[in-house]
């Protein structure tokens, strides 16, 4: 038994990485490189949907930002390599195997990151923490800091971590950062009227990898931001709006789930990117035609300005009924090679 099961309170985890793409997911590999299972990595199937993740982000040596859960933990094939000592030392390099994923939603940055300085300042309370969940008996307590007598505080040699609620109340910084953004996830309402759309672009990680799978056995959205080809494409039309003087945009915590948004005169564009392939193009599409329009009437503009719905697709499609059916409900539908139909629009 875990010593959190049965404690309703005890919902949150860290993530320590130095990955570019915070809040898009977790993932992990089933197994170590030896073939064991690894406890850092099974965690990753304890969390639960609501469950709050800190990102520890290793070049910032700071929690920088948190998400929350989507739904349940899943298997399926990811692209990795070990970042332990022994794995640098053997010139691993990420290769594909069997994984484990979970979605997150709501990525907000920490408008003051809690370094690592902090915590270390904070050692006596840490220690706190620590032994007040190692006397209740249940086992290994996974917490997130390394504790020693002759080393400083550092983080824990793992990927995922388990953080005490302890902790969260210990250092004020921290729990008034979660209580922000907690409360504003609780206490949202359905977007409207919202001039300032959008938070600082998050990049796609063009890395990750994603198995064929049940569409609906999770939301698709959240599972098609794992999809490399979803990754470049949305990477690519940011890069493109940024070279033409126009700032791509990622979703703020209470709005909807949308891959890319931006500003540009007194228009707000939503965009969901779809990747495509002669097998799926008909789901595809269906998919995201659906998803762009629910995103635009939930990023109603008021009378000072409109919203406009942009489909984006890994290709073009060999079916171009598409593009008459998008233009038809007032949907702009590009792939790559065709950003400029924007420009139109």
């Amino acid at each position: 038994m875990s010593w959190w099961e049965g404690r309703p309170d005890e919902i949150y985890w860290m993530e320590i990485t130095d990955r570019a793409d915070l809040g898009v997911d977790l993932k992990a590999p089933q197994t170590y490189d030896n073939g064991r299972p690894y406890w850092s990595y099974t965690l990753v199937t304890q969390v639960q949907p609501g469950d709050v993740v800190l990102h520890y982000y290793k070049p910032d040596k700071a929690v920088v930002a948190l998400s929350v859960a989507a739904g349940l933990p899943w298997e399926e094939d990811i692209v990795w390599a070990s970042h332990g000592a022994v794995a640098r030392a053997a010139g691993v390099e990420p290769y594909r195997r069997p994984g484990f994923r979970l979605a997150l939603e709501h990525f907000t940055y920490l408008r003051d990151p809690i370094d690592l300085e902090q915590f270390r300042a904070g050692e006596a309370q840490l220690r706190a923490a620590a032994a007040e969940v190692e006397a209740l008996g249940r086992g290994r307590s996974y917490f997130p800091f390394a504790l020693s007598e002759k080393r400083p505080v550092r983080p824990q040699q793992g990927y995922l971590v388990k953080v005490p609620r302890r902790l969260i109340d210990l250092f004020p910084d921290l729990g008034q950062a979660v209580g922000e953004v907690m409360g504003d996830l609780s206490g949202r309402a359905t977007p409207s009227g919202m001039i300032d759309v959008g938070d600082d672009y998050r990049w796609a990680d063009e890395t990750a990898a994603s198995s064929e799978r049940d569409p609906f056995a999770v939301d698709p959205a959240l599972v098609e931001r794992g999809i490399r080809g979803h990754a470049r494409t949305q990477n690519a039309l940011a890069t493109w709006l940024r070279a033409r003087g126009i700032e791509p945009r990622s979703p703020k915590p209470a709005e909807p789930y949308f891959d890319l948004a931006w500003r540009q005169g007194g228009t707000t564009y939503v965009a969901e990117v779809k990747s495509v392939t002669s097998a799926n193009e008909e789901k595809q599409l269906r998919l995201g035609l659906g998803q762009v329009l629910r995103y635009r009437h939930l990023l109603h503009q008021d009378e000072s300005g409109t919203t406009e719905a942009v489909l984006v697709t890994e290709r073009e499609p060999s079916d171009p009924s598409w593009v008459d059916l998008a233009d038809a409900v007032g949907v702009t539908l590009v792939w790559p090679g065709a950003f400029e139909r924007l420009r139109a629009s």
